[in-house]
């Protein structure tokens, strides 16, 4: 059985590959389930198949995030060419946790689930088709202690703030916990100085439609924006404590 040194050992050597910054924490199976909502826990059963139940009374959830460079990050909002830098990106970030998710899922006898889906901007016609289809890997990361909830509803890494993307896996092994990371924004208001739809979000009936139109809007080669992710790591008041590759 693989112990949790083994597992933050093997993260550490493909994020040394990739010349990515990354991390992982782990968080119990139980406590993720029961705070999805139903459609999205009766995902969750169907991906754990006969063994809900192990997972359901032993199982824990691996948090795995990749993050950005800074020079992905500056590429944001700079005219359509350069913001493709950001898109292609995204693209790429989605291959790699792919990659790794299947790994560390062999090493712990687990299952992953994969990346956000990508593509369904254009497919949809309300935000809040999209829910039912996928598993909150931000509600999993939140859990495992990755990062606190931003105002922009984006979790927030002490390091590389929101300038990262998530994979989750599966498995039956119990990992002993991350601790919930105790912090919040407090009175920063970057992401809603750069975005008027966060900015507005308590008067619109669902800002995230009004996101999904926006980058619908944009055209670029991945369903991105990345606005609020660029102002929190240049401009919040926790910019001085984050640091992402350079390359």
């Amino acid at each position: 059985m693989i112990s949790k040194v083994e597992l933050v050992k093997i993260i550490e050597s493909n994020c040394q590959d990739l010349r990515r910054n990354g991390d992982t924490k782990t968080t119990t199976f139980t406590s993720v389930y029961k705070s999805l909502m139903p459609s999205q826990q009766h995902k969750l059963e169907e991906l754990c198949g006969t063994h809900f139940q192990k997972f359901l009374e032993d199982g824990s959830i691996i948090s795995l995030a990749l993050a950005y460079s800074e020079a992905e990050i500056l590429a944001i909002d700079q005219g359509k060419k350069k913001w493709e830098i950001y898109a292609e990106a995204y693209n790429k970030l989605n291959n790699e946790l792919k990659i790794l998710s299947e790994k560390v899922a062999i090493a712990t006898q687990g299952i992953p689930i994969l990346p956000t889906i990508d593509g369904i901007v254009g497919k949809i016609s309300h935000v809040q088709e999209y829910f039912p289809m996928t598993i909150s890997h931000r509600l999993i990361g939140e859990f495992a202690g990755m990062g606190w909830r931003g105002k922009n509803n984006l979790i927030i890494h002490p390091k590389f703030s929101c300038a990262f993307r998530f994979v989750s896996v599966l498995t039956p092994l119990n990992f002993p916990s991350d601790p919930l990371l105790d912090q919040t924004c407090e009175d920063c208001t970057a992401c809603f100085n750069i975005c008027s739809f966060l900015k507005k979000q308590s008067k619109l009936n669902d800002y995230r439609e009004n996101c999904r139109k926006y980058i619908r809007h944009l055209d670029l080669s991945a369903d991105v924006c990345g606005k609020c992710i660029k102002a929190c790591y240049f401009t919040s008041k926790f910019n001085e404590s984050f640091q992402l590759t350079t390359r």
